[in-house]
């Protein structure tokens, strides 16, 4: 059988970008038992820990999203505290609480003895993950805003973010808070990102996903400097905002370059969070800038030289997709 673009396409996305229904199917399951066998348990066990409250969880991040690629490196979650009468003060960007009356939140006091401490809220968890004996001898510690638990026995971490839904304002609408990293709380919620992510990708007759994990792995083989993943999916949900119904290729390898040129001309320029809290976020320096424009016009300009081969010489066309995204794209005849 002839070499086929088309059919080592097919062989990438499934033997070295998409996860594996299994590695999917574990990461839930482990994640479910975390969560509902021993988290859940933590109130009970400790008349400290934060009370709960009846919808506990929240997935998050691009496993929820359904946007990670292989190998699964990490699950994010959010675990709703029940907030036992505590308030919120806005203060810019920063989100102040003070703690209800008998709350368990006054455990939880910062210097002034005003305000919840979120980084001892995070520390509460990462002390009680210690005392899971099945993680034992994970290594579990605060990471920013997140308890971080480092499996030994499996590819992926859990990052667990407590959290405070607050209640319904005048136009029926809440949100989350979450620790900012350096003591105090901010705003978010991960139903706007994952509701846009689903929305775009039935627009476009489910095609969105495999776009963006390629350019992820894309990213990852080459080595782009800096580009966070949240970024990243920002940049390319905004190009997919913009097309029009039936305008996206059926084929992924057609709209790798597109969206190569897509993120060449965003990254240059601000990118607002599409959730609006947290302004924009493109934080890179001008340098990292200027280097992903640089690799991603590189490159799909070398894209758009492999496309315009794939029928004519289809092994050469094979070789200059190599370039671009690794050695394990196949370019051996069958």
């Amino acid at each position: 059988m002839s070499y086929s673009v088309n059919n080592a396409f097919i062989t990438l996305m499934k033997e070295f970008v998409n996860l594996t229904a299994d590695s999917s199917q574990e990461g839930k399951k482990s994640r479910k038992w975390l969560v509902e066998e021993q988290i859940t348990k933590f109130p009970i066990n400790d008349d400290k820990f934060p009370l709960m409250q009846t919808n506990y969880k929240m997935w998050f991040g691009s496993f929820s999203r359904r946007t990670k690629i292989r190998e699964l490196d990490d699950i994010d979650m959010m675990i709703i505290m029940h907030a036992q009468g505590s308030s919120y003060y806005d203060y810019g960007s920063t989100v102040y609480l003070s703690p209800g009356e008998n709350s368990r939140f006054l455990n939880y006091l910062d210097e002034s003895g005003q305000w919840i401490n979120s980084r001892k809220i995070v520390n509460k968890f990462v002390s009680s993950l210690k005392e899971v004996p099945q993680y034992s001898k994970a290594d579990s510690k605060r990471q920013g805003e997140a308890a971080t638990l480092k499996l030994l026995s499996r590819t992926w971490n859990f990052d667990i973010v407590p959290a405070f839904s607050t209640v319904a304002e005048s136009d029926g609408t809440n949100f989350y808070l979450i620790p900012d990293g350096y003591g105090n709380w901010k705003k978010t919620d991960p139903r706007i990102d994952k509701d846009r992510t689903t929305r775009l990708n039935q627009k476009h007759n489910g095609k969105v996903l495999n776009a963006i994990r390629l350019v992820k792995y894309w990213k990852r083989k080459r080595g782009v400097p800096a580009i966070g993943s949240y970024l990243l999916e920002t940049i390319l949900l905004n190009r997919y905002e913009n097309l029009f119904q039936g305008e996206m290729s059926d084929w992924v390898d057609r709209e790798f370059p597109l969206a190569l040129r897509s993120l060449a001309n965003a990254i240059l320029l601000p990118v607002y969070d599409q959730k609006s809290f947290q302004g924009d976020i493109n934080n890179l320096s001008s340098d990292e800038r200027w280097k992903v424009w640089e690799k991603a016009s590189t490159d799909a300009t070398l894209a758009e030289e492999a496309i315009a081969l794939e029928f004519s010489d289809p092994l050469k066309s094979g070789k200059y997709w190599q370039q671009v995204l690794g050695n394990d794209f196949p370019i051996e005849e069958a």
